[in-house]
């Protein structure tokens, strides 16, 4: 995704820690996971954003 933005909302970023937790990833793992997540921006959670969220789900 060179040249790209690529958002991420924090809840997202969330389940990818806990789902390497969960899934008992090693270190060089999770440093990978967290240096792909570093090279994001991480959107925090808002009344706005979860109301975006569940307009476009329905």
């Amino acid at each position: 995704m060179t040249g790209r933005i690529v958002l991420l909302a924090a809840q997202t970023v969330a389940e990818l820690r806990y789902g390497a937790l969960v899934a008992g990833w090693g270190e060089a793992r999770r440093l990978r996971l967290e240096a792909a997540i570093a090279g994001t921006t991480i959107v925090p959670v808002s009344d706005a954003l979860v109301t975006e969220a569940a307009e476009l789900r329905w």
